[in-house]
Protein backbone atom coordinates (compact mmCIF):
# COMPACT_ATOMS: atom_id res chain seq x y z
CA UNK A 1 0.00 0.00 0.00
CA UNK A 2 2.61 2.59 0.63
CA UNK A 3 4.68 1.59 -2.54
CA UNK A 4 0.95 2.24 -4.61
CA UNK A 5 0.61 5.76 -2.52
CA UNK A 6 4.34 6.43 -3.95
CA UNK A 7 3.16 6.05 -7.79
CA UNK A 8 3.01 9.53 -9.83
CA UNK A 9 -0.65 9.85 -11.48
CA UNK A 10 -0.37 8.74 -15.27
CA UNK A 11 -0.73 11.54 -17.89
CA UNK A 12 -1.48 10.87 -21.53
CA UNK A 13 1.30 12.13 -23.43
CA UNK A 14 0.94 15.55 -25.17
CA UNK A 15 -0.92 15.57 -28.42
CA UNK A 16 2.06 17.18 -30.78
CA UNK A 17 0.29 20.32 -32.67
CA UNK A 18 0.80 20.59 -37.13
CA UNK A 19 3.55 22.68 -35.89
CA UNK A 20 5.74 20.55 -34.07
CA UNK A 21 5.25 18.22 -36.62
CA UNK A 22 6.08 20.49 -39.84
CA UNK A 23 9.07 21.43 -37.43
CA UNK A 24 10.42 18.01 -36.99
CA UNK A 25 13.93 17.37 -39.23
CA UNK A 26 13.65 13.91 -39.83
CA UNK A 27 10.28 13.80 -41.71
CA UNK A 28 8.95 16.40 -44.86
CA UNK A 29 5.16 16.44 -44.65
CA UNK A 30 2.92 17.20 -47.83
CA UNK A 31 -0.65 17.64 -47.41
CA UNK A 32 -3.05 15.57 -49.24
CA UNK A 33 -4.60 18.80 -50.87
CA UNK A 34 -1.40 19.77 -52.33
CA UNK A 35 -0.37 16.66 -53.00
CA UNK A 36 -3.84 16.34 -54.94
CA UNK A 37 -3.12 19.64 -56.57
CA UNK A 38 -0.02 18.63 -57.84
CA UNK A 39 0.35 18.16 -61.98
CA UNK A 40 0.81 14.55 -62.88
CA UNK A 41 4.01 12.97 -62.92
CA UNK A 42 5.58 12.61 -66.58
CA UNK A 43 7.73 9.26 -66.25
CA UNK A 44 10.69 9.85 -68.92
CA UNK A 45 12.10 6.27 -69.88
CA UNK A 46 15.52 5.29 -71.18
CA UNK A 47 14.18 2.32 -72.92
CA UNK A 48 10.74 2.92 -73.65
CA UNK A 49 8.23 1.25 -71.29
CA UNK A 50 10.20 -0.64 -69.34
CA UNK A 51 13.66 1.07 -67.62
CA UNK A 52 12.54 4.77 -66.53
CA UNK A 53 14.59 7.12 -65.67
CA UNK A 54 15.82 7.74 -62.06
CA UNK A 55 14.85 3.88 -61.85
CA UNK A 56 16.45 0.60 -60.83
CA UNK A 57 16.43 -2.51 -62.36
CA UNK A 58 17.79 -5.82 -62.23
CA UNK A 59 18.40 -8.38 -64.99
CA UNK A 60 18.12 -11.69 -63.96
CA UNK A 61 18.61 -15.42 -65.12
CA UNK A 62 20.70 -18.69 -64.22
CA UNK A 63 24.76 -18.88 -65.08
CA UNK A 64 25.19 -19.04 -68.78
CA UNK A 65 21.81 -17.90 -69.87
CA UNK A 66 23.35 -14.89 -71.70
CA UNK A 67 22.45 -11.76 -69.51
CA UNK A 68 25.68 -10.20 -69.57
CA UNK A 69 25.57 -10.61 -73.51
CA UNK A 70 22.10 -8.97 -73.53
CA UNK A 71 23.05 -5.61 -70.99
CA UNK A 72 25.75 -5.23 -73.11
CA UNK A 73 23.53 -5.06 -76.40
CA UNK A 74 21.06 -2.70 -74.32
CA UNK A 75 24.28 -0.72 -73.92
CA UNK A 76 25.10 -0.31 -77.42
CA UNK A 77 21.55 0.73 -78.48
CA UNK A 78 21.01 3.19 -75.91
CA UNK A 79 24.51 4.64 -76.62
CA UNK A 80 22.67 5.07 -80.16
CA UNK A 81 19.61 5.41 -79.25
CA UNK A 82 17.70 2.95 -81.33
CA UNK A 83 15.11 0.40 -80.84
CA UNK A 84 15.71 -2.82 -78.85
CA UNK A 85 13.19 -5.03 -78.91
CA UNK A 86 10.34 -3.46 -80.56
CA UNK A 87 10.81 -0.25 -77.88
CA UNK A 88 12.56 2.82 -78.67
CA UNK A 89 15.29 3.87 -76.35
CA UNK A 90 16.60 7.41 -75.27
CA UNK A 91 20.30 8.25 -76.29
CA UNK A 92 22.93 9.19 -73.96
CA UNK A 93 25.98 8.00 -72.59
CA UNK A 94 26.54 4.79 -70.46
CA UNK A 95 28.77 3.69 -67.88
CA UNK A 96 29.20 -0.18 -67.80
CA UNK A 97 31.07 -1.79 -64.13
CA UNK A 98 32.15 -5.28 -66.18
CA UNK A 99 33.24 -6.64 -62.38
CA UNK A 100 33.83 -9.92 -63.26
CA UNK A 101 33.95 -10.24 -67.55
CA UNK A 102 36.81 -10.57 -69.47
CA UNK A 103 37.70 -7.81 -70.89
CA UNK A 104 38.65 -9.26 -74.17
CA UNK A 105 35.60 -10.91 -74.49
CA UNK A 106 33.81 -7.44 -74.06
CA UNK A 107 36.33 -5.91 -76.41
CA UNK A 108 35.12 -8.65 -79.31
CA UNK A 109 31.28 -8.64 -78.34
CA UNK A 110 31.73 -4.88 -78.63
CA UNK A 111 33.45 -5.37 -81.73
CA UNK A 112 31.35 -7.67 -83.61
CA UNK A 113 28.55 -5.43 -82.60
CA UNK A 114 29.92 -2.59 -85.07
CA UNK A 115 30.91 -0.51 -81.83
CA UNK A 116 32.86 2.32 -82.86
CA UNK A 117 33.27 5.81 -80.23
CA UNK A 118 30.30 5.76 -78.57
CA UNK A 119 29.56 7.20 -75.39
CA UNK A 120 30.36 4.48 -73.19
CA UNK A 121 33.16 4.70 -70.49
CA UNK A 122 33.96 0.97 -68.80
CA UNK A 123 35.27 -0.21 -65.67
CA UNK A 124 37.10 -3.84 -65.69
CA UNK A 125 37.76 -5.97 -62.56
CA UNK A 126 36.84 -5.66 -59.06
CA UNK A 127 35.00 -2.39 -57.61
CA UNK A 128 36.82 -0.43 -55.30
CA UNK A 129 36.82 -0.38 -51.32
CA UNK A 130 34.67 2.44 -51.64
CA UNK A 131 32.41 1.58 -54.60
CA UNK A 132 29.26 3.84 -53.93
CA UNK A 133 31.84 6.85 -54.00
CA UNK A 134 33.45 5.88 -56.86
CA UNK A 135 29.98 5.18 -58.89
CA UNK A 136 29.14 8.52 -57.81
CA UNK A 137 32.09 10.42 -58.95
CA UNK A 138 31.60 8.20 -62.14
CA UNK A 139 27.85 9.76 -62.59
CA UNK A 140 29.04 13.12 -62.03
CA UNK A 141 31.73 12.65 -64.47
CA UNK A 142 29.85 11.10 -67.89
CA UNK A 143 26.69 12.30 -66.59
CA UNK A 144 25.03 8.45 -68.28
CA UNK A 145 21.24 7.95 -69.22
CA UNK A 146 22.41 4.08 -67.96
CA UNK A 147 24.37 2.44 -65.31
CA UNK A 148 24.75 -1.08 -65.91
CA UNK A 149 26.34 -3.18 -62.78
CA UNK A 150 28.12 -6.57 -63.70
CA UNK A 151 27.18 -8.42 -61.29
CA UNK A 152 25.65 -6.84 -58.52
CA UNK A 153 26.57 -8.85 -55.99
CA UNK A 154 30.40 -7.99 -56.54
CA UNK A 155 29.40 -4.64 -56.00
CA UNK A 156 27.50 -4.34 -53.03
CA UNK A 157 29.51 -7.13 -50.89
CA UNK A 158 27.09 -8.02 -48.49
CA UNK A 159 27.68 -11.17 -45.78
CA UNK A 160 24.01 -12.42 -46.68
CA UNK A 161 21.91 -12.03 -49.73
CA UNK A 162 19.24 -13.49 -48.16
CA UNK A 163 18.96 -11.20 -45.25
CA UNK A 164 16.05 -8.54 -46.17
CA UNK A 165 17.42 -6.08 -43.54
CA UNK A 166 20.83 -6.38 -44.81
CA UNK A 167 19.86 -6.20 -48.51
CA UNK A 168 17.38 -2.83 -47.96
CA UNK A 169 20.18 -1.46 -46.71
CA UNK A 170 22.61 -2.47 -49.78
CA UNK A 171 19.72 -1.48 -52.14
CA UNK A 172 18.83 1.88 -50.65
CA UNK A 173 21.98 4.09 -52.00
CA UNK A 174 21.29 2.91 -55.23
CA UNK A 175 18.17 3.35 -55.29
CA UNK A 176 18.81 7.29 -54.12
CA UNK A 177 21.61 7.56 -56.52
CA UNK A 178 19.39 7.26 -59.41
CA UNK A 179 16.68 8.79 -58.09
CA UNK A 180 18.85 12.23 -57.84
CA UNK A 181 21.07 11.74 -61.15
CA UNK A 182 17.98 10.53 -62.86
CA UNK A 183 20.39 7.67 -64.48
CA UNK A 184 19.00 4.41 -64.90
CA UNK A 185 20.88 1.50 -62.65
CA UNK A 186 20.50 -2.13 -64.38
CA UNK A 187 22.27 -4.71 -62.09
CA UNK A 188 22.48 -8.11 -63.27
CA UNK A 189 22.20 -10.37 -60.93
CA UNK A 190 21.15 -14.28 -60.84
CA UNK A 191 18.31 -16.42 -60.64
CA UNK A 192 17.90 -18.83 -57.50
CA UNK A 193 17.36 -22.62 -57.87
CA UNK A 194 14.94 -24.52 -59.24
CA UNK A 195 12.04 -22.89 -62.11
CA UNK A 196 10.44 -20.40 -59.52
CA UNK A 197 8.37 -18.09 -61.33
CA UNK A 198 8.34 -14.32 -61.53
CA UNK A 199 10.10 -12.26 -58.91
CA UNK A 200 10.13 -15.37 -56.29
CA UNK A 201 13.13 -16.40 -59.27
CA UNK A 202 15.70 -13.75 -58.00
CA UNK A 203 18.32 -15.02 -56.03
CA UNK A 204 18.26 -13.91 -52.46
CA UNK A 205 16.04 -11.69 -50.08
CA UNK A 206 12.77 -10.53 -51.76
CA UNK A 207 14.29 -7.07 -50.93
CA UNK A 208 15.89 -7.34 -54.00
CA UNK A 209 12.76 -7.26 -56.26
CA UNK A 210 10.89 -4.81 -53.82
CA UNK A 211 13.84 -2.58 -53.93
CA UNK A 212 13.76 -2.22 -58.11
CA UNK A 213 11.04 -0.52 -60.04
CA UNK A 214 11.69 -3.12 -63.46
CA UNK A 215 12.72 -7.07 -62.46
CA UNK A 216 14.02 -8.05 -66.09
CA UNK A 217 13.44 -12.33 -66.44
CA UNK A 218 15.73 -14.31 -68.55
CA UNK A 219 14.95 -17.73 -69.60
CA UNK A 220 16.44 -20.71 -71.41
CA UNK A 221 13.68 -22.55 -73.69
CA UNK A 222 15.23 -24.88 -75.80
CA UNK A 223 18.29 -23.59 -77.59
CA UNK A 224 16.51 -20.30 -77.51
CA UNK A 225 16.25 -17.58 -75.15
CA UNK A 226 12.93 -15.25 -73.26
CA UNK A 227 12.77 -12.25 -72.10
CA UNK A 228 10.03 -10.44 -70.12
CA UNK A 229 9.63 -7.95 -67.27
CA UNK A 230 7.63 -6.74 -64.52
CA UNK A 231 7.10 -3.13 -64.21
CA UNK A 232 6.31 -0.82 -61.12
CA UNK A 233 5.67 1.85 -63.49
CA UNK A 234 5.56 1.34 -67.56
CA UNK A 235 4.33 -1.56 -69.64
CA UNK A 236 5.17 -5.23 -68.31
CA UNK A 237 7.07 -6.55 -71.74
CA UNK A 238 5.66 -10.36 -72.61
CA UNK A 239 8.00 -13.24 -72.56
CA UNK A 240 9.52 -12.31 -75.81
CA UNK A 241 12.23 -14.90 -77.73
CA UNK A 242 15.47 -13.68 -78.15
CA UNK A 243 17.54 -14.02 -81.37
CA UNK A 244 20.73 -13.41 -81.29
CA UNK A 245 22.92 -12.64 -84.57
CA UNK A 246 25.47 -15.48 -84.84
CA UNK A 247 28.13 -13.19 -87.16
CA UNK A 248 27.67 -9.52 -85.25
CA UNK A 249 26.50 -10.64 -81.27
CA UNK A 250 23.18 -8.48 -81.75
CA UNK A 251 20.09 -9.39 -79.66
CA UNK A 252 16.58 -9.00 -81.70
CA UNK A 253 13.16 -9.75 -80.81
CA UNK A 254 11.88 -12.72 -82.71
CA UNK A 255 8.44 -12.73 -81.50
CA UNK A 256 6.01 -13.11 -78.40
CA UNK A 257 6.58 -17.10 -76.58
CA UNK A 258 3.07 -17.42 -77.50
CA UNK A 259 3.33 -16.52 -81.53
CA UNK A 260 6.57 -18.36 -81.73
CA UNK A 261 5.69 -22.00 -80.05
CA UNK A 262 2.40 -21.44 -82.03
CA UNK A 263 3.64 -21.15 -85.23
CA UNK A 264 6.32 -23.96 -84.35
CA UNK A 265 3.00 -25.92 -83.44
CA UNK A 266 1.91 -25.56 -87.24
CA UNK A 267 4.51 -27.29 -88.73
CA UNK A 268 4.81 -30.29 -86.51
CA UNK A 269 0.96 -30.71 -86.94
CA UNK A 270 1.25 -30.74 -90.68
CA UNK A 271 4.00 -33.28 -90.66
CA UNK A 272 2.07 -35.09 -87.85
CA UNK A 273 -0.76 -35.70 -90.30
CA UNK A 274 1.24 -36.01 -93.32
CA UNK A 275 -0.44 -37.54 -96.36
CA UNK A 276 -3.27 -39.48 -93.89
CA UNK A 277 -5.64 -37.62 -91.15
CA UNK A 278 -5.88 -37.31 -87.62
CA UNK A 279 -8.18 -35.97 -85.03
CA UNK A 280 -7.73 -32.99 -82.68
CA UNK A 281 -6.71 -35.95 -79.62
CA UNK A 282 -4.37 -37.88 -82.04
CA UNK A 283 -2.65 -34.39 -82.90
CA UNK A 284 -2.31 -33.55 -79.75
CA UNK A 285 -0.90 -36.78 -78.78
CA UNK A 286 1.59 -36.53 -81.22
CA UNK A 287 2.77 -32.76 -81.50
CA UNK A 288 4.86 -32.19 -78.66
CA UNK A 289 4.44 -28.72 -76.97
CA UNK A 290 2.02 -27.34 -74.35
CA UNK A 291 -1.79 -28.18 -75.11
CA UNK A 292 -2.88 -24.74 -76.16
CA UNK A 293 -0.09 -23.42 -78.70
CA UNK A 294 -0.94 -26.80 -80.62
CA UNK A 295 -4.76 -26.28 -80.40
CA UNK A 296 -4.16 -22.73 -81.53
CA UNK A 297 -2.10 -23.78 -84.49
CA UNK A 298 -4.86 -26.22 -85.07
CA UNK A 299 -7.42 -23.49 -85.40
CA UNK A 300 -5.27 -21.10 -87.37
CA UNK A 301 -3.93 -23.64 -89.74
CA UNK A 302 -8.11 -24.95 -90.48
CA UNK A 303 -8.79 -21.22 -90.85
CA UNK A 304 -6.16 -20.36 -93.56
CA UNK A 305 -7.57 -23.26 -95.37
CA UNK A 306 -4.42 -25.36 -95.12
CA UNK A 307 -6.18 -28.12 -93.42
CA UNK A 308 -9.01 -29.71 -94.70
CA UNK A 309 -11.76 -30.75 -91.45
CA UNK A 310 -14.31 -33.85 -92.55
CA UNK A 311 -16.90 -35.01 -90.12
CA UNK A 312 -19.47 -33.34 -87.62
CA UNK A 313 -17.53 -33.22 -84.30
CA UNK A 314 -19.73 -35.47 -82.79
CA UNK A 315 -19.47 -38.43 -80.85
CA UNK A 316 -18.82 -41.28 -82.92
CA UNK A 317 -18.08 -39.01 -85.86
CA UNK A 318 -15.25 -36.69 -84.73
CA UNK A 319 -13.70 -34.01 -86.61
CA UNK A 320 -10.58 -35.59 -88.40
CA UNK A 321 -7.78 -33.34 -90.30
CA UNK A 322 -6.13 -33.92 -93.40
CA UNK A 323 -3.32 -31.48 -95.21
CA UNK A 324 -4.37 -29.48 -98.44
CA UNK A 325 -1.19 -29.38 -99.65
CA UNK A 326 1.51 -31.85 -99.01
CA UNK A 327 4.69 -30.19 -97.27
CA UNK A 328 7.49 -29.46 -99.30
CA UNK A 329 4.83 -29.70 -102.63
CA UNK A 330 3.93 -26.63 -104.86
CA UNK A 331 4.76 -23.24 -104.45
CA UNK A 332 5.86 -21.17 -101.68
CA UNK A 333 3.06 -19.66 -99.45
CA UNK A 334 2.22 -16.30 -100.50
CA UNK A 335 -0.47 -14.99 -98.27
CA UNK A 336 2.09 -12.65 -96.44
CA UNK A 337 4.00 -15.35 -94.63
CA UNK A 338 6.97 -14.33 -92.06
CA UNK A 339 10.19 -16.27 -90.56
CA UNK A 340 9.88 -17.44 -87.11
CA UNK A 341 12.82 -19.22 -85.48
CA UNK A 342 12.55 -23.14 -85.10
CA UNK A 343 13.90 -22.49 -81.92
CA UNK A 344 12.29 -25.39 -79.84
CA UNK A 345 14.61 -28.95 -80.20
CA UNK A 346 15.19 -28.26 -83.65
CA UNK A 347 18.43 -26.14 -83.16
CA UNK A 348 19.40 -27.77 -79.45
CA UNK A 349 23.23 -27.29 -79.10
CA UNK A 350 23.40 -25.07 -81.80
CA UNK A 351 22.36 -21.62 -80.63
CA UNK A 352 24.90 -20.71 -77.42
CA UNK A 353 24.91 -17.05 -75.76
CA UNK A 354 28.20 -15.85 -75.38
CA UNK A 355 29.09 -17.83 -72.09
CA UNK A 356 30.24 -15.83 -68.90
CA UNK A 357 33.08 -14.50 -66.95
CA UNK A 358 35.58 -17.53 -65.70
CA UNK A 359 34.26 -20.33 -67.66
CA UNK A 360 34.52 -19.10 -70.47
CA UNK A 361 38.51 -19.93 -70.78
CA UNK A 362 37.55 -23.16 -72.20
CA UNK A 363 34.67 -22.15 -74.36
CA UNK A 364 36.42 -20.63 -77.37
CA UNK A 365 34.31 -21.67 -79.90
CA UNK A 366 31.26 -20.30 -78.25
CA UNK A 367 32.62 -17.67 -77.17
CA UNK A 368 33.91 -16.38 -80.79
CA UNK A 369 30.60 -17.19 -82.90
CA UNK A 370 27.39 -16.95 -80.29
CA UNK A 371 24.63 -18.88 -82.05
CA UNK A 372 24.11 -18.86 -85.82
CA UNK A 373 21.71 -17.83 -87.53
CA UNK A 374 18.61 -19.74 -86.77
CA UNK A 375 16.85 -22.09 -89.11
CA UNK A 376 13.17 -20.64 -90.26
CA UNK A 377 10.25 -21.69 -91.37
CA UNK A 378 7.31 -19.45 -93.45
CA UNK A 379 4.07 -20.06 -92.03
CA UNK A 380 1.45 -17.20 -91.95
CA UNK A 381 0.43 -15.01 -89.30
CA UNK A 382 -2.02 -15.69 -86.63
CA UNK A 383 -5.22 -13.29 -86.76
CA UNK A 384 -6.18 -12.00 -83.28
CA UNK A 385 -8.59 -13.47 -81.48
CA UNK A 386 -9.09 -16.21 -78.86
CA UNK A 387 -9.77 -19.77 -80.13
CA UNK A 388 -13.46 -20.49 -79.48
CA UNK A 389 -14.54 -23.16 -77.71
CA UNK A 390 -16.11 -26.37 -79.82
CA UNK A 391 -14.69 -24.19 -82.91
CA UNK A 392 -11.97 -26.78 -83.85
Amino acid sequence: IGLASEVTEWESPKTPTAKDVKGHQGFQFTSLRDLLAEPPEVIDYIWDKTLPAGGISTVTAKPKVGKSTTARCLALVVAKGEDFLGRSTSQGPVVYLALEEKRSEVQAHFSRMGALDEEIYLHFGSSPEDALHGLEAAITTYKPALVIIDPLMRFIRVRDSNDYAEMTRAMEPLMTMARVSGAHILCVHHAGKGDREGGDSILGSTAIFGSVDTALIMRKKGAGRTLESIQRYGEDLPETVIGLDGETGIASDAGTISDVETTASTTRIIAAIGDGAMTQTEIRESVEGATKYTIAALHMLHKNGDLHRNGTGKKGDPFTYSNVKMPGVGEEDKKGGFPVPAIYGELENQNHFMPESEDARNQQAASDSGFPEPETVTVERPEPGAVEEGEI
